[in-house]
């Protein structure tokens, strides 16, 4: 069924009309000529003009806008993916910096997702007890997390040495975990660990000692006004606290 559009436009104002007929390219030409009919019948005003004229500016400024801002994101994305999409030893530091910097804090952010949950089974739920150990590590998380990537994030010298003792101490720990989690099967009588806590493991360690290994970088610790002596005080006192922590809980536990 053909649309009559002499009909329907007839009650149309005048500066609608000329929208149509000074952008006919959105429109069927038949709406196009009715468009045209209908304004030969009437009298159009330098008023109707002008007010056509700076609606189409004011939208052509819109559109420009969003196509610069489109741009710019795109210029911004591919700034920041630049070490991985054109690597090379002449990749400033700072953009390396930037891409460690989404993944450690897409990773920060998971973590505080959980946390957020399990610590709100444990207050509203009542799914353990408030001096609960897990619950206790939960609300830590919650607080040094965000402080560690905010002083990460601002380049702050003990941003670097917080963000780094912590996935030091993650590093030292794994083989924690694996024993604590190897007793729990037996405990539940499962002989075996399953291939994909394995393969988590491994992801977990191969992840971790990458993140390690970048902070170490000296380019990169000169980004943070963090010196060797520095460096080598973090590793030593991290590893040893570390150690000797998860020595006392081996012979505790």
């Amino acid at each position: 069924m053909d649309l009559d559009f002499y009909e329907i436009y007839k009650d149309l104002p005048t500066t609608e009309l000329l929208k149509i007929v000074h952008r006919p390219d959105g429109y069927q030409p038949e709406a196009v000529e009715a468009a045209s009919r209908h304004l030969s019948q009437r009298e159009r005003t330098p008023e109707d003009q002008a007010a056509v004229q700076a609606f189409f500016e004011e939208k052509d400024r819109d559109a420009r806008r969003k196509t610069e801002k489109i741009d710019h994101l795109k210029e911004q994305a591919a700034d920041l993916l630049q070490p991985i999409i054109q690597p090379g030893p002449h990749v400033a530091p700072q953009k390396w910096l930037n891409i460690f910097l989404l993944v450690l804090g897409a990773q920060y952010a998971w973590t505080l997702i959980n946390d957020l949950i399990e610590v709100y089974k444990s207050i509203v739920l009542a799914a353990s007890h408030l001096l609960d150990m897990n619950f206790l590590i939960n609300v830590v998380d919650l607080i040094y997390l965000p402080l560690f990537f905010y002083l990460l994030y601002k380049r702050k010298r003990w941003g670097w040495i917080l963000v780094f003792a912590g996935i030091l101490v993650g590093i030292l720990g794994l083989p924690m975990q694996v024993y604590a989690y190897s007793t729990y099967l037996r405990a539940m009588e499962v002989m075996h660990m399953g291939i994909s806590s394995i393969a988590w493991f491994l992801a977990e360690t191969v992840l971790k000692v990458a993140f390690a290994w970048f902070l170490w970088r000296q380019d990169v610790c000169d980004l943070f006004g963090v010196g060797k002596p520095a460096k080598m005080r973090t590793l030593l006192y991290t590893s040893g606290i570390s150690l000797l922590v998860f020595t006392v809980l081996l012979i505790l536990y």
